[in-house]
């Protein structure tokens, strides 16, 4: 395991109005977490979700679904990609603003799927720059695909890959509640897990609540799956943004996930 490698992820519903028909940022949330990870003086790759510059167009002309050919759904393909672009920028702007040193690398520019699994991503590309101790930045985006024409790539998956590749000593997904909560984080009363192994897994899968809201990769069913197979290389989290350690010898507040 490397010990000195940790890899984040900020969840799109968590640095954009997600539910929002426009792009839209939510630059003090981007700001505080550039913040947070800047103390946290770690290796580190950095995963976003894409949110409202991603999934509304990716739902409306379901690029999940892959290439129909129509003129209009190729357009949106476009204007999808160019506004996760926009926000990769903003993310690196305020990294870099913290004091860190972000180097975007773009799914939509560097990696292939195959009926949505990814079989091609620049694995020394990112080595390289991490052994630069610069920071590596990617997202969920719009891939080319061999078989479909293209396909969504969800952060959630990358940071599968990433884990499975690099074994970082922590894997941290950092999302708009404090963690897996035990009822729709909405319900008063709601209350942190702290812990979800296998067999909790699958009692939770089987109920009917939004944990992390609705979008076209996947949702909480999906995070959970990805959280226990990367628990297999990684101690991994679910944690909220106040959640996030200034180190990784600081206890963390969250849900950790094992596949035991």
């Amino acid at each position: 395991m490397k010990n000195n490698l940790v890899l984040v992820k900020w969840g799109g519903s968590l640095i954009t109005v997600k539910d929002s028909p426009d792009p839209t940022p939510r630059m003090s949330v981007i700001t505080d977490l550039a913040k947070k990870l800047s103390s946290l003086r770690m290796k580190t790759i950095l995963i976003h979700g894409a949110g409202s510059f991603g999934h509304p167009l990716a739902s409306e002309h379901s690029l999940a679904d892959g290439q129909t050919r129509s003129r209009r759904q190729m357009e949106a393909v476009s204007e999808t990609i160019d506004r996760i672009k926009q926000l990769n920028k903003i993310v690196c702007n305020r990294l870099s603003l913290a004091g860190l040193e972000p180097k975007p690398i773009l799914p939509s520019k560097t990696m292939i799927t195959m009926n949505d699994n990814l079989i091609d991503w620049p694995e020394e590309g990112f080595q390289s720059l991490l052994d630069e101790n610069k920071l590596p930045v990617s997202c969920g985006d719009v891939v080319g695909d061999s078989t479909k024409g293209f396909s969504i790539l969800s952060g959630d998956t990358l940071m599968v890959e990433f884990a499975r590749y690099f074994k970082p000593a922590k894997t941290i997904f950092v999302v708009n509640h404090p963690g897996v909560m035990d009822r729709d984080p909405e319900e008063e009363g709601a209350e942190l897990v702290p812990l979800i192994d296998r067999k909790m897994r699958k009692k939770m899968l089987r109920r009917k609540w939004r944990l992390f809201g609705r979008d076209v990769t996947g949702g909480m069913k999906f995070k959970l799956e990805s959280a226990a197979e990367i628990s297999k290389y990684s101690e991994c989290w679910i944690l909220g943004q106040s959640g996030f350690p200034s180190s990784l010898d600081e206890k963390i507040i969250g849900t950790r996930i094992t596949n035991d």
